[in-house]
């Protein structure tokens, strides 16, 4: 796991090491420093006595002294998993449709940022020109084009959540199917909407640009569904359009840190991901 941890080199040499007893979650800041002492072993009168701290000291240099903090950090650590879920649930918006993005973790106490890498490559977060940001929530009160890319919850130590792929066309139809890995053995519902009423209408639904079946209501049950599954899925609304094609991933194992590909944002950037699959309008 990682934790973010500060170090405050002291002004001599000399001095104790504090860091916390307990583990310390990724995402929050926690500090390590070294505590100046007197000739006499006793702290600096500037510093208060802190409850639950360890200080161990002895004769090792300033260099091995903070690669011991490191190693005892690390297995102090916890780590958090966080998840970013969307509101509409699906990878595909209309334009100028309100979207909301929200980074949820376990305790509820961890500070995330929401990210996005758009489809030119530019990489800003929530607040930054596009959204709201408040009490881990990302508010899009008007999708545009533009908005199109991988997002993703970043935190202070460097943890992250999957990544989601938005598309926002300006078509008529849209095609609502799951955001995240499915397992296999799952069963998996795809719809056809379109943005003028009615919005379920007879549907033509494609895997790969080969016709897989036509629905009268608009949806579509895979049964059970396994990796041969996978792919880009599209639909048709006779006399209305197409939507754009969406990946649909199947997975043998809960996923909520995916392994890297090529189309994942850049490592120093972004967390790694197996949900980033081309897409089109």
């Amino acid at each position: 796991c990682a934790c973010a941890c500060v170090w405050l080199k002291p002004r001599e040499a000399s001095g104790l090491v504090v860091f916390p007893v307990y583990p310390c979650h990724t995402g929050r800041l926690n500090t390590m420093r070294l505590r100046d002492h007197r000739a006499d072993g006793a702290p600096s009168e500037e510093e208060e006595e802190e409850p639950d701290q360890i200080r161990p000291s002895g004769g090792m240099e300033e260099t091995s002294l903070l690669s011991l903090i490191y190693l005892s950090a690390l297995l102090f650590c916890s780590s958090t998993q966080v998840h970013l879920t969307v509101n509409p649930r699906r990878s595909q918006l209309f334009e100028e449709e309100r979207v909301s993005l929200t980074c949820e973790d376990e305790d509820k106490s961890a500070r995330w940022t929401l990210r996005r890498r758009t489809t030119t490559g530019h990489v800003s977060q929530c607040g930054d020109g596009w959204g709201r940001w408040k009490d881990s929530v990302c508010v899009n009160s008007m999708a545009l084009k533009r908005d199109s890319g991988v997002y993703w919850c970043e935190g202070v130590g460097g943890a992250s959540s999957s990544s989601i792929n938005l598309t926002v066309t300006g078509g008529p139809v849209v095609l609502q199917s799951p955001v995240l890995p499915v397992m296999e053995g799952h069963d998996v519902t795809l719809s056809c909407q379109s943005k003028t009423p009615p919005s379920s209408l007879t549907a033509d639904f494609y895997r790969d640009d080969v016709i897989i079946g036509s629905q009268p209501t608009g949806h579509m049950t895979l049964q059970r569904v396994s990796r041969s599954d996978e792919g880009l899925y599209r639909c048709e609304i006779r006399g209305r359009g197409g939507s754009p094609s969406s990946w649909l991933s199947v997975t043998g194992h809960p996923t909520t840190e995916a392994p890297p590909t090529s189309k994942a944002p850049p490592t120093s950037e972004a967390p790694p991901t197996s949900e980033a699959p081309p897409t089109s309008e």
